[in-house]
């Protein structure tokens, strides 16, 4: 998935199946949007309700950690599946976890002390936003603002230790039980009853109690046995008894048994860089008073990870909104009525919604050479850097972060041109618009964001950005 490697994302990224086979990420996204799109519409006119696809505006959930390139690779995936850029909005999920609780009667919060719970929601508290999904966990610290809109005070953090991790846990015990050949082989040829058996242990990791004592009892295919006595020849039974594991797992028909203490041991990793994150939060200045814990996502409804969470910070208020795993889905749906209701977010400074900043871009076509140039998109460059004070673009630590483009208004521009780009922060994403100094002129700026590929210079990974590929 993107989250693995959303660093590196590029314009022919690709992923894999459960084969290993790589295709395109985009295609994947694209078709997944298209037909959810499609079986809305459809929902729409069996049900005969009048509902004009050109009227409806759609929002699409992203992890917070999500950098400028994967979410212009999502919106291009979007537009590519039919949905008009003007037409939907991108919107961070912990975001719309928190739109969506604050919103909610009291009887729908689930937590120690409800109304502790109702005052997180107070103007000026402050509180975090535990984002699990199967992907990522997204960790968003967030004050209410007097106005009762909400403002982003800490840069989003977190990583991808999501769900995912602890299935990857379930796989890596599996491997070493009967083999990875095995067990590739298994997901080739027996596709189906693969995907059956690590649906049967997301059903159990989800519903898990921490204090159980009672052994776990996943969906372990008769096919899988049988692949292993002809690999092996042996039985599952004698691979267990001649593993580590003999005192941890057994299995009788279609049904493997794991003990309590090997199962929470899935969950570790993920629970501990959970907690990890939080912490570091917790230490910055702007989050000393921090008063409650929101958790969200469907990876949240882990009573492992909660308890994790209330153990390590016994101080804070640690809650979870009655269909935690919705919250970010109907947030989605109140933020796009409203997507002002996040009213700033904070990076090395505090930019608000709506902050405009100015880039000056100028260029003179009077010469003969330039002339064929006159029809060409004027280009500003956008660097980034780890640094705080850089100087020059060529400084370690600087690279291209993104490429406007500028077309020329009625196709040529004239032989002198001054003007700016105006930046605006609108929701999670920039805007730019092009202001002729002159004419007053305003015409709409095209981001690049995602790169081509990518070189290394003097040990350096630099971005590579079309139609300029070889700069």
């Amino acid at each position: 998935m993107i989250h693995v490697a959303f660093q590196d994302i590029r314009k022919d990224f690709e992923m894999t199946d459960i084969n290993g086979k790589a295709i395109s990420a985009k295609l994947v996204i694209k078709l997944a949007i298209q037909y959810l799109r499609k079986h809305l519409l459809d929902q729409f006119e069996e049900r005969n309700i009048g509902v004009n696809a050109n009227d409806i505006e759609w929002v699409i959930t992203v992890p917070a950690i999500w950098n400028d390139a994967c979410k212009q690779f999502m919106r291009d995936a979007a537009e590519e599946a039919g949905i008009h850029g003007d037409m939907f909005s991108i919107v961070y999920e912990p975001e719309a976890a928190s739109v969506y609780a604050r919103l909610l009667p009291v009887e729908k919060l689930l937590g120690k002390n409800k109304t502790t719970i109702l005052k997180t929601f107070d103007p000026g508290t402050k509180f975090i936003v535990v984002d699990a999904g199967g992907g990522t966990v997204d960790i968003s610290t967030q004050e209410v603002a007097p106005n009762g809109e909400l403002k982003i005070i800490h840069k989003v953090c977190g990583g991808s230790w999501g769900g995912e991790m602890v299935n990857e846990k379930y796989r890596i015990v599996l491997t070493k039980l009967v083999g990875g050949p095995v067990l590739k082989q298994f997901k080739r040829e027996q596709g189906a009853d693969y995907n059956e058996m690590m649906r049967d242990f997301e059903r159990k990791k989800k519903t898990y109690k921490l204090n159980s004592t009672e052994t776990v009892n996943t969906r372990f295919p008769v096919s899988l046995k049988d692949l292993i006595a002809d690999s092996v020849d042996s039985s599952i039974d004698s691979v267990i008894n001649e593993s580590t594991f003999k005192d941890k797992i057994s299995t009788k028909r279609d049904k493997m048994f794991i003990k309590p203490d090997l199962f929470q041991t899935f969950f570790k990793e993920s629970c501990d860089l959970t907690v990890e994150e939080i912490r570091s939060v917790l230490n910055h200045p702007r989050c000393e008073d921090v008063s409650a814990i929101m958790m969200v996502g469907g990876f949240s409804e882990s009573d492992v990870l909660q308890d994790a969470v209330k153990k390590a910070f016994p101080e804070l208020e640690v809650f979870v909104p009655v269909d935690g795993g919705l919250s970010v889905l109907k947030g989605a749906v109140i933020y796009g009525h409203n997507p002002n209701i996040v009213a700033s977010r904070v990076s090395d400074e505090d930019v608000k919604v709506g902050d405009i900043r100015q880039i000056e871009l100028n260029d003179t076509f009077v010469t003969a050479d330039s002339q064929c140039r006159r029809t060409h998109p004027l280009r500003a460059e956008i660097y980034i850097s780890d640094k705080p004070d850089p100087k020059f673009v060529t400084e370690e630590g600087c690279q291209k972060h993104a490429v406007i483009h500028v077309k020329p208004s009625g196709g040529q521009w004239p032989e002198q041109v001054f003007g700016w780009v105006e930046l605006k922060v609108a929701g999670t994403e920039m805007i730019g618009t092009y202001v002729n100094a002159t004419t007053k002129e305003r015409t709409s700026t095209k981001f690049e964001f995602l790169p081509s590929g990518y070189k290394f210079t003097k040990g350096e990974k630099k971005r590579l950005f079309d139609p300029a590929a070889s700069e």
